[in-house]
């Protein structure tokens, strides 16, 4: 059994059952859950139930979206009594109420296997986390990797920046 419950200043003004398992939450009256605040976009969120987990994104970079009062930058995974904060509203998952999650896995219905649409981040993330040989690199090593790249692009910089200079200086003088 799952639902969100939406809280506005702390007071609970809706149980939303988790039925589905993609949830679009925003301002918009084609949202699945929708929130009537300014302080929310027409699309806002994301929620999703994959394998057996929920994930939390923001459906564009000029969103804010807070999970358990920190920056939500990249699809999060969301446990029980975790809360999510979109605009003036708090989102509190609750696994231990609402509907049955076999309503959103679809435990009940065939084994039929299903096709899930995967986000941009996770197509990139999962592109970068394999090398030539088909092996898994560690996200760690990914993130070494681009830190030691955006280095060199610094140092290239700050070179290019001093010649600039000197030819300036020279041709002054």
């Amino acid at each position: 059994m799952a639902e969100l419950i939406v809280t506005l200043k702390g007071r609970e003004i809706q149980r939303f059952p988790i039925t589905q398992s993609v949830i679009n939450i925003g301002r918009s009256q084609n949202s699945d859950l929708t929130l009537s605040n300014e302080s929310v976009s027409r699309d806002h969120a994301r929620l999703s139930f994959v394998n057996h987990s929920f994930f939390i994104e923001r459906v564009s970079d000029h969103n804010t979206l807070l999970l358990n009062e920190e920056a939500c930058l990249h699809p999060q995974t969301v446990e029980d009594g975790d809360r999510i904060q979109l605009g003036k509203y708090t989102l509190l998952l609750s696994k231990l109420t609402g509907p049955s999650l076999s309503l959103v896995s679809g435990e009940d219905f065939s084994s039929i296997g299903s096709t899930e649409v995967l986000s941009t981040i996770d197509i990139n993330r999962y592109a970068q986390g394999i090398d030539e040989s088909g092996k898994a690199r560690p996200l760690e090593q990914i993130r070494l990797e681009r830190l030691q790249s955006l280095e060199r692009q610094l140092i290239f910089t700050k070179v290019i920046l001093l010649i600039s200079m000197l030819a300036n200086v020279y041709f002054l003088l």
